[in-house]
Protein backbone atom coordinates (compact mmCIF):
# COMPACT_ATOMS: atom_id res chain seq x y z
CA UNK A 1 0.00 0.00 0.00
CA UNK A 2 1.46 3.40 -0.96
CA UNK A 3 2.42 6.04 1.74
CA UNK A 4 0.53 8.56 2.46
CA UNK A 5 1.78 12.50 2.76
CA UNK A 6 2.32 12.51 6.46
CA UNK A 7 3.61 9.17 5.88
CA UNK A 8 6.48 10.33 3.30
CA UNK A 9 6.91 13.76 5.62
CA UNK A 10 7.80 11.37 8.68
CA UNK A 11 10.25 8.88 6.88
CA UNK A 12 11.94 12.39 5.55
CA UNK A 13 12.27 13.37 8.78
CA UNK A 14 13.24 10.53 10.21
CA UNK A 15 15.84 9.56 7.29
CA UNK A 16 17.32 13.43 7.62
CA UNK A 17 17.24 13.21 11.48
CA UNK A 18 20.14 11.76 13.34
CA UNK A 19 18.83 8.15 13.48
CA UNK A 20 20.56 6.11 11.32
CA UNK A 21 17.39 3.61 10.84
CA UNK A 22 13.29 3.61 11.73
CA UNK A 23 14.16 1.09 13.86
CA UNK A 24 16.95 3.20 15.79
CA UNK A 25 14.15 6.17 16.05
CA UNK A 26 11.54 3.41 17.52
CA UNK A 27 13.86 2.35 20.51
CA UNK A 28 14.53 6.12 21.15
CA UNK A 29 10.35 6.81 21.22
CA UNK A 30 9.93 3.73 22.45
CA UNK A 31 7.09 2.61 19.91
CA UNK A 32 7.24 -0.27 18.00
CA UNK A 33 8.51 -0.64 14.14
CA UNK A 34 4.88 -1.73 13.40
CA UNK A 35 3.19 1.54 14.85
CA UNK A 36 5.43 3.70 12.56
CA UNK A 37 4.80 1.20 9.76
CA UNK A 38 0.60 2.49 10.45
CA UNK A 39 1.39 5.52 11.12
CA UNK A 40 3.98 5.98 7.54
CA UNK A 41 0.86 4.29 6.07
CA UNK A 42 -1.74 6.11 6.90
CA UNK A 43 -3.46 3.24 9.25
CA UNK A 44 -3.14 5.27 12.23
CA UNK A 45 -2.87 9.24 13.19
CA UNK A 46 -0.25 10.48 15.05
CA UNK A 47 -1.50 11.04 19.01
CA UNK A 48 -0.45 14.15 20.71
CA UNK A 49 2.23 12.10 22.67
CA UNK A 50 3.90 10.69 19.17
CA UNK A 51 3.83 14.29 18.12
CA UNK A 52 5.86 15.85 21.39
CA UNK A 53 8.27 12.59 21.80
CA UNK A 54 9.16 13.48 17.96
CA UNK A 55 9.70 16.91 19.12
CA UNK A 56 12.02 16.04 22.02
CA UNK A 57 13.91 13.70 19.92
CA UNK A 58 14.17 16.06 16.95
CA UNK A 59 14.02 19.80 17.74
CA UNK A 60 13.88 21.25 14.26
CA UNK A 61 10.92 19.70 13.17
CA UNK A 62 8.56 21.54 11.60
CA UNK A 63 4.99 20.15 12.97
CA UNK A 64 2.62 22.33 10.55
CA UNK A 65 5.20 21.02 7.46
CA UNK A 66 4.75 17.33 8.65
CA UNK A 67 1.04 17.78 9.73
CA UNK A 68 -0.37 19.39 6.63
CA UNK A 69 2.84 20.05 3.88
CA UNK A 70 3.02 23.68 4.57
CA UNK A 71 5.97 25.00 5.82
CA UNK A 72 5.68 27.98 8.41
CA UNK A 73 7.77 30.84 7.33
CA UNK A 74 11.22 31.17 9.05
CA UNK A 75 11.50 35.14 10.81
CA UNK A 76 13.82 36.27 7.78
CA UNK A 77 11.03 34.79 5.52
CA UNK A 78 8.41 36.75 7.32
CA UNK A 79 10.89 39.80 7.28
CA UNK A 80 11.42 39.50 3.86
CA UNK A 81 7.18 39.36 3.17
CA UNK A 82 6.60 42.56 4.92
CA UNK A 83 9.80 44.00 3.19
CA UNK A 84 8.14 43.34 -0.22
CA UNK A 85 4.43 44.38 0.41
CA UNK A 86 6.06 47.52 2.29
CA UNK A 87 7.95 48.36 -1.15
CA UNK A 88 4.96 47.71 -3.04
CA UNK A 89 2.58 50.08 -1.13
CA UNK A 90 5.38 52.71 -1.79
CA UNK A 91 5.75 52.35 -5.64
CA UNK A 92 2.22 52.22 -5.90
CA UNK A 93 2.06 55.63 -3.85
CA UNK A 94 5.12 56.92 -6.28
CA UNK A 95 3.41 55.96 -9.16
CA UNK A 96 0.01 57.30 -8.37
CA UNK A 97 1.74 60.74 -6.83
CA UNK A 98 3.70 61.08 -10.41
CA UNK A 99 0.25 60.31 -12.68
CA UNK A 100 -1.50 63.00 -10.38
CA UNK A 101 0.75 65.80 -11.22
CA UNK A 102 0.62 65.13 -14.94
CA UNK A 103 -2.95 64.72 -15.17
CA UNK A 104 -3.57 67.68 -13.44
CA UNK A 105 -0.93 69.49 -16.08
CA UNK A 106 -2.93 68.10 -19.04
CA UNK A 107 -6.16 68.87 -17.63
CA UNK A 108 -5.28 72.71 -17.48
CA UNK A 109 -3.85 72.47 -20.92
CA UNK A 110 -6.82 71.01 -22.24
CA UNK A 111 -9.11 74.06 -20.21
CA UNK A 112 -6.17 76.86 -21.39
CA UNK A 113 -6.32 75.58 -24.72
CA UNK A 114 -10.04 75.83 -25.03
CA UNK A 115 -10.40 79.11 -23.81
Amino acid sequence: MAMNDFGNRLEYVIKTSDYKTGKEFCEKAEISTATLSRLRKGHTKPSYEFLVTLTVLIPDVDLKWLLTGKAQLSKDEIERQIELEVKAQVKKKVESALVKPSSNRINSQITQSAI
